[in-house]
């Protein structure tokens, strides 16, 4: 599964990466400002698509 895409663009890697990063800011954020917002997965798949996009 490791060398294996997640779609055509983006590498399990990739999105492993930007998720644990979401979960990170999103935590903080709600730690913070005492709140409870959910992780949006279309929202780190789309953040990981652009990151992909930007560097070819």
């Amino acid at each position: 599964m490791r060398h294996k895409p997640f779609n055509n663009r983006i590498t399990w890697g990739t999105l492993l990466s930007f998720c644990l990063w979401n979960i990170w800011l999103i935590r903080n954020y709600n730690q913070f400002n005492n709140k409870r917002d959910p992780i949006s997965c279309d929202y780190i798949c789309d953040q990981s698509s652009d990151e992909i996009l930007h560097n070819d």
